[in-house]
């Protein structure tokens, strides 16, 4: 394939880009720009700066979550993978790094969170019904993010969705039920994530700590600026990988306070409402 230098080609590949994404888009959501950390430990809340910074939130976690199209080749292996799934193959392949770091755990708060499926439940005044149906918070995250977007597509993908949970549910409402409900939906599902947000950003913060602790000890192991002196990932397949890689364990390294300053102890009462208790502690 011409001008394939930067596609990921091995699992090398794979982690240094996660790494670097992963981390940097931590940093972007964890920290002073989109919101404020109220209160004391351990009864903290976070409160959005304004509304486009829940907007800009809303969005910037839903990348983490969501897949890209052929991101991925290895060997004769096509993957569709999110930069959160892509966590779980670092995490198997350095289990004990992941376990040290804390990555292994942060990860699974946040997946179990994150796959936890509940009802959703709400009034609809345009039709005068109570409607409820099953839904994942990864759903409802797109759901939230996507009301925060204006595209040719947004709004009909919106419906097909919306749709395909309503019959989940049990209800068949006819294409014009489904326009007139859109809109409480839409603020039910964004009201919802508000609520969500607190510990959302907890856990983010707890899986940003954990990846920063893990690059700060490769780093640390063997402290050099030279990418050629780096002990590197196996199987590297170009040079742009190789200075990805220089730049994650150079630059990306922040001091805990940076972190934890931003990361709330999420009062308990952000986590109990919409909760699996089957599969929630």
């Amino acid at each position: 394939m011409p001008n394939d230098f930067a596609y990921i080609k091995s699992e090398g590949d794979l982690e240094i880009v996660t790494l670097y994404e992963m981390h940097s888009s931590l940093a972007t959501l964890i920290g002073p720009e989109l919101y404020k950390v109220l209160g004391q430990p351990p009864n903290q809340n976070v409160m959005f700066n304004d509304s486009p910074s829940f907007d800009l939130f809303l969005i910037l976690v839903s990348e983490l979550f969501f897949e890209g199209g052929n991101s991925v080749r290895i060997g004769n292996k096509t993957l569709n993978l999110s930069l959160f799934e892509s966590m779980k193959i670092l995490i198997k392949n350095y289990p004990i790094e992941s376990k040290d770091s804390g990555i292994g755990a942060a990860h699974e708060e946040l997946d179990n969170w994150i796959n936890d499926e509940v009802d959703f439940d709400f009034w609809c005044g345009s039709l005068s019904v109570q409607i409820k149906f099953p839904l994942s918070n990864k759903r409802l995250l797109w759901f939230a993010s996507n009301t925060t977007k204006h595209n040719l597509l947004r709004l009909s993908k919106l419906l097909q969705e919306l749709q395909e949970c309503c019959k989940k549910g049990g209800y068949d409402f006819s294409s014009q039920e489904m326009v007139a409900m859109l809109e409480e939906f839409e603020e039910e599902a964004r009201n919802r994530l508000r609520y969500h947000s607190s510990y959302l950003i907890e856990m983010l913060g707890k899986l940003f700590e954990a990846i920063n602790n893990l690059i700060a000890t490769r780093y640390y192991k063997n402290p050099t600026n030279k990418v050629r002196e780096m002990v590197m990932p196996e199987g590297v397949s170009s040079e742009v990988f190789h200075d990805l890689y220089g730049s994650v364990l150079v630059f990306k390294r922040y001091k805990l306070e940076r972190i934890r300053n931003f990361t709330p102890h999420t009062t308990k009462y952000l986590k109990m409402r919409y909760r699996n208790l089957k599969t929630s502690d």
